[in-house]
């Protein structure tokens, strides 16, 4: 991610993704939090969509992060 211009377009994919509720991002550190129904779509199809935009995704555990 390089600009709001493309925190825009992140943001904006989640809502043309059935399942996902919300999609955020935060430039300062190129994280990416999803809100989504495990039941209507799985954290990979939202990764493929993304990497159809040139984005590359990787997971982040977090229960580790909030122990951070």
């Amino acid at each position: 991610l390089h600009c709001a211009a493309c925190v825009w377009v992140v943001e904006e994919m989640g809502h043309r993704i059935e399942g996902v509720d919300e999609m955020r991002v935060d430039l300062a550190s190129a994280r990416l939090r999803v809100s989504f129904d495990p039941e209507r779509v799985r954290l990979s199809q939202v990764a493929e969509k993304l990497a159809t935009l040139g984005y590359t995704v990787q997971a982040l555990d977090a229960s580790r992060e909030r122990h951070m």
